[in-house]
């Protein structure tokens, strides 16, 4: 009697994991916008991934650097220029980053013995593109959280997100929202993205959410033991949790 219960309710957590989170799989209006073939590489308003991809194409150039440094000097560096101007790669592309970060490495001992304007100002381009990409990612799942909380796929129609505040602690990339739902009660909730995706820092290329861990934040929730859990993403790699502590109602 025990054994038919339980597996009558793994069953019933498994159609809840398919039917209400059917979000976090291939749902189109979640999925990342694919570009079409008529509409131009740079746009009036782009984003800012696309920024900082065209920022990364016009300052990380070798001849920027051979405009102040010698050619040799800039050679031995041994930086695939290349990857820069390839904008059919993301902008955190495992390349880019690599190369950036190599860059930035040649640069850094540079400083010890130069300090005049010119080199100055080259490294200090190199070191604001490096932060500007990791400010794309918060930028991103600032704008897609409150996008998810404001949408027909939060079971809570009219809901919407007042407030926004990076996460600090642990090392998966995330947020506090706080939510206002339609009778005024605010909820805190708690984002971060999946444990193979994007990290706070040093992240490594993202991959793709493992679908037990969706399931097993369902029976927690449905059991009792945890509070209820939202998943709603950009792509498959960067699927992304959102639940409330439930002693920590507003």
């Amino acid at each position: 009697m025990l054994g038919r219960f339980v597996v009558k309710f793994l069953y019933m957590v498994f159609l809840c994991c398919l039917v209400q989170n059917g979000q976090c799989a291939d749902d189109p209006s979640h999925a990342t916008p694919q570009r079409s073939a008529a509409m131009p590489a740079a746009v009036s308003d782009p984003t800012p991934g696309r920024r900082v991809l065209e920022e990364q194409a016009k300052h990380l150039k070798k001849e920027n650097f051979t405009g102040l440094l010698d050619e040799a000097t800039v050679d031995s560096w041994g930086v695939g220029w290349a990857v820069f101007a390839d904008q059919t790669l993301p902008f955190d592309h495992p390349d880019k980053r690599l190369n950036i970060n190599k860059l930035l490495g040649r640069l850094k001992d540079l400083a010890k013995t130069r300090s005049d304007d010119a080199f100055n100002g080259l490294y200090g381009s190199v070191l604001v593109l490096k932060s500007q990409i990791g400010a794309v990612h918060e930028d991103r799942l600032e704008r897609l959280t409150r996008e998810y909380f404001s949408s027909d796929a939060f079971p809570i129609r009219s809901a919407y997100v007042k407030g926004y505040d990076v996460k600090v602690a642990g090392i998966q990339l995330g947020g506090i929202a706080t939510v206002v739902l339609p009778g005024g009660q605010e909820v805190r909730y708690y984002v971060k993205t999946h444990g193979g995706g994007r990290l706070a820092s040093h992240s490594s290329a993202a991959k793709q959410v493992n679908p037990v861990k969706l399931m097993v934040y369902n029976v927690l929730a449905l059991s009792g033991f945890g509070c209820p859990v939202h998943f709603f993403q950009r792509s498959a790699e960067r699927c992304l949790y959102s639940n409330f502590r439930c002693s920590n109602r507003i």
